[in-house]
């Protein structure tokens, strides 16, 4: 192996040319923009304000962001090809919490490194004649894709039918390559920590874009449609707050995300004594900082489905809490009860049912729910026409992803998407009380939360199909297959 040795004589004349092109790029950055905003007319804007006059040095910070990475894109690119499984579970990681930042039409960077590295994968197998892992969980996926695929098809809309190949298929192929990327325990530990590192990252976004729409005004939230913008302003007595993103593109998909990183680490600081102060204390400040991103989402059922996994995670952890659970329930019933706080709260429910939000919900929940049943009850209307159903003015479709799916794929399609969510409940049931390493209970405890906190959330929104079910449902059962040596076909081979 050959290394490259820079002469000492040569060093100064190359900093020094450095310096100069880098310097001659900065000075004439404005210029350069200014060209491009007055003569190309190129302007992007955010609330009507060009983001080229907000930072005059896009170009030349381009530049030598471009320079910094190509001086590694070698070295990157073998460490890829040597580690392809770890480098995808990192990339993936990445590509899909900055969608914001990289989509173009319908594709996204979390799509690109999905479909590069298919095909690495594929000419790896074929190479090394590595076998590829089989399970219930990918011949399930096969099914759910025909029968969300049959009724695209029979509407008779080619584009419609190609736009939910495309969308079925990267599901498909998520699941996928999270069970072969994650073949032993270390690789499913390096993806837990990376979830949280760069959940953490997200969640330290999502704080600097609230102290940035509180102090500037400006939502600096990536590239987003005007109506996910119009929802993510929360009018508060206090004024007007940012429903904090991150680069996900939608509030909700940040809450998915940050919510289990809570609970990963909320299991690991359970289960783990022997913590030093130093990984103490970033743990803690890790947890706090996406707690509080949590809280900028203005998101009640994150709220509420944090806090049932937090509970669930404690009563796993010391099931005789169960019975403080209990006490603690029954002694708030008899303070609610002495001091006549039933009416108020009888009052608070109706007044949320009958004219607040939830009317709204309760509303689109009933049609959506005879939409499908007096309409096209088996194979549904495909995917993304649910709102024909709910007649919203701003085409909202049923905020409930079961109903919805029933809706969009029928009984057929929708009977296996549950069947998908109980395979993946059971697994981690199963896992967490079956399996015999108890070194490692944090991770069984933590997917067995923080799925049911998942499953929660998704009752009060309409995300059929997305991305973090398959995510997660893929890491379980890559997870199920580590620990419990199960498998359908050819499972194991190194060769």
């Amino acid at each position: 192996m050959r290394a490259f040795v820079l002469s000492r004589q040569k060093f100064p004349f190359i900093t020094l040319f450095i310096g100069i092109f880098l310097g001659l790029f900065v000075v004439l950055d404005p210029f350069i923009t200014n060209i491009i905003v007055c003569k190309i007319e190129l302007t992007i804007p955010i609330l009507n304000k060009n983001i080229f006059k907000l930072y005059p040095y896009e170009i030349s910070s381009f530049l030598f962001l471009i320079i910094i990475i190509s001086i590694y894109i070698k070295k990157l690119a073998a460490y890829i090809f040597l580690n392809s499984e770890k480098a995808f579970l990192v990339l993936y990681l990445i590509g899909v919490q900055t969608i914001a930042l990289t989509r173009v039409g319908r594709i996204d960077s979390s799509e690109i490194i999905v479909i590069v590295f298919l095909l690495l994968f594929a000419v790896k197998y074929m190479v090394v004649h590595k076998k590829v892992t089989v399970t219930p969980f990918d011949l399930m996926n096969l099914l759910f894709t025909i029968s969300v695929l049959l009724p695209t098809f029979n509407n008779g809309r080619l584009f419609d039918f190609l736009s939910t190949v495309l969308t079925v298929s990267k599901l498909l192929f998520i699941g996928f390559l999270l069970v072969t990327c994650i073949e032993n325990k270390d690789n499913m530990i390096f993806f837990l920590k990376w979830f949280v590192i760069i959940t953490g990252v997200s969640s330290v976004i999502a704080i600097l874009q609230e102290i940035a729409y509180i102090v500037l005004g400006i939502p600096i939230v990536g590239f987003v449609d005007r109506e996910a913008l119009r929802l993510m302003i929360e009018p508060t007595s206090f004024g007007n707050f940012l429903r904090v993103p991150a680069f996900l593109g939608s509030y909700k998909a940040f809450t998915f995300f940050a919510n289990t990183a809570a609970l990963i680490i909320f299991n690991y600081f359970l289960y783990k004594k022997l913590l030093s102060i130093k990984r103490r204390s970033i743990l803690i400040i890790s947890f706090l900082l996406i707690l509080i991103s949590i809280f900028l989402t203005f998101s009640k059922d994150a709220y509420l489905a944090l806090f049932i996994g937090l509970v669930l995670s404690v009563l796993i952890w010391r099931p005789y809490f169960i019975f403080h659970l209990f006490f603690y329930g029954i002694l708030s019933f008899i303070i609610i009860y002495l001091f006549d706080y039933i009416d108020d709260i009888q009052s608070i429910v109706y007044k949320e049912i009958h004219f607040g939000e939830y009317r709204v919900r309760l509303q689109l929940f009933r049609e959506g729910v005879t939409g499908f049943l007096f309409n096209s009850p088996w194979f549904g209307v495909g995917v993304g026409e649910s709102p024909r159903y709910t007649g919203h003015f701003y085409k909202w479709p049923v905020h409930n992803s079961l109903v919805q799916a029933a809706d969009e794929v029928g009984i057929v399609g929708s009977s296996i998407y549950f069947v998908l969510l109980c395979y993946t409940f059971y697994n981690t049931i199963k896992v967490c009380f079956v399996a015999k390493d108890k070194s490692d209970k944090w991770i069984s405890v933590g997917l067995l939360t923080g799925f049911i906190t998942f499953i929660t959330a998704i009752q009060f929104h309409p995300f059929f199909p997305e991305k973090f079910t398959w995510l997660y449902m893929g890491a379980v059962q890559a997870y199920v297959l580590v620990t419990l040596k199960r498998g359908l076909g050819i499972v194991k081979s190194n060769a």
